[in-house]
This record gives structure tokens, C-alpha cells and sequence, in this order.
């Protein structure tokens, strides 16, 4: 449990952070979509 784990623990995080902005991306791409279609 050496320094490989705090890496892999690092970058975890790190993806976490990416699918977050990912996810944060999507929902305002899909919300300007709905209101293009529908507004």
C-alpha cells in the first residue's frame, strides 16, 4: 500500500472529476436542445 495506491486513488478522483464536467456538459447541451425544439 505504497505510493501505487495513492496514484490509483489520484486517478480515480481525477476520472470522477471528468465524468462530472462530462455529465455537467451533456445536461446543458440537452437543456439548449429542448428549449431549441420546443421553445
Amino acid at each position: 500500500m505504497g505510493n501505487g495506491h495513492i496514484h490509483q486513488m489520484c486517478g480515480l478522483h481525477k476520472r470522477n472529476l471528468y465524468l462530472t464536467l462530462v455529465d455537467q456538459m451533456n445536461a446543458k447541451l440537452g437543456k439548449e436542445f429542448t428549449l431549441a425544439s420546443f421553445g
